[in-house]
């Protein structure tokens, strides 16, 4: 039997991928007005309160407004809205405002640098803590047992 979380896993490994590859993109190329921008987030974050979470949403909206793609945008848009409405279900984040600000921060410092490696692998940590609430695995999910693949053999083709 599937966890009453696995609505909640899939959207959030499909968050994770879409952030993940916007993020790869804006590392290489993005308007250096950008980093002030994410910067002022992040000093918001770095209080508690519902400005630190709006501080956050803007943060990621940001990065995906200079991405580019205008369908991703929504969907993180959208995730943010799920996710928000479960975290009852979820329990509240084990993180403090200082420590989500660093988390951010570091993708900060990737994107000033322009290492895309740096910045996914910075993504990966920065979810990391909302994985474990929600028992997800890194997105890509390879080795897995996927829906409808019950018996699937490895290296096997259908």
């Amino acid at each position: 039997p599937r966890s009453t979380l696995f609505p909640y896993t899939t959207l959030f490994r499909s968050r994770e991928m879409i952030e993940t590859e916007l993020t790869r993109r804006v590392a290489l190329e993005h308007r250096t007005a950008l980093i002030p921008r994410l910067e002022a987030c992040v000093a918001r974050m770095k209080q508690a309160g519902d400005d630190a979470l709006v501080a956050d949403r803007e943060f990621h909206d940001l990065i995906c407004a200079e991405a580019g793609f205008d369908l991703a945008r929504e969907l993180i848009g959208l995730f943010w809205d799920v996710y928000r409405t479960a975290e009852g279900e979820l329990g509240a984040p084990a993180s403090t405002p200082r420590s989500n600000a660093r988390r951010h921060q570091v993708i900060i410092d990737a994107l000033s640098s322009r290492d895309a490696d740096v910045a996914a692998e910075a993504v990966h940590r920065h979810f990391r803590e909302v994985r474990k609430r929600i028992k997800a695995g890194q997105y890509g999910g390879f080795g897995e047992t996927r829906p409808g693949d019950g018996n699937r053999a490895s290296g096997s083709q259908a």
